[in-house]
């Protein structure tokens, strides 16, 4: 039976090969819940308030490759290649939410390419207006956490309270 150890010198109840949401292979680790509940270093090991640490661990031909990739994206290098990627995904975004890309109003893939077409041409007349009346453009969504604490530090609201 293969075993990990935690930093307190515990060892793990249960080691169980299974596949992730992906197909991929991985390896969850468990630690006996009461081992875990009277460790003083609890908190350092897992946010769960009732549960034993879990740990999900790919095997090591895998997590090599993911750090070496996680290393990759640090550089400028990639950001560069990345940012034309980003600016297309842009694009289709618009198209889907403002436009109805994903919808088809016609049958037949003559009809349909003129649909795209004409898409297109209003995606780019509506970014030209845009540009010229010096419209908004559109902002990185903030998560529903960071929009509170923006609020919270908002210099207005501060102000306000004194």
């Amino acid at each position: 039976m293969k075993q990990a150890t935690c930093p307190q010198g515990q060892v793990t109840s249960d080691w169980t090969i299974r596949r992730d949401n992906f197909g991929n292979d991985c390896v969850d680790v468990r630690f006996d819940r009461a081992t875990c509940a009277d460790c003083f270093k609890r908190p350092q090991c897992t946010r769960s308030k009732a549960g034993p640490r879990e740990i999900m661990m790919r095997p090591q031909a895998q997590h090599k490759l993911l750090q070496t990739r996680r290393q990759q994206q640090a550089t400028d290098t990639w950001r560069a290649h990345y940012g034309k990627r980003a600016g297309i995904e842009g694009t289709l975004s618009q198209g889907i939410r403002a436009f109805g890309l994903r919808r088809c109003r016609y049958i037949g893939l003559p009809k349909t390419r003129f649909q795209h077409v004409v898409t297109a041409l209003a995606m780019n007349v509506a970014r030209i207006d845009d540009w010229l009346t010096g419209g908004s453009f559109a902002k990185t969504r903030r998560s529903a956490f960071a929009q509170m604490h923006f609020r919270l530090r908002s210099p207005c609201r501060r102000n306000s309270a004194a």
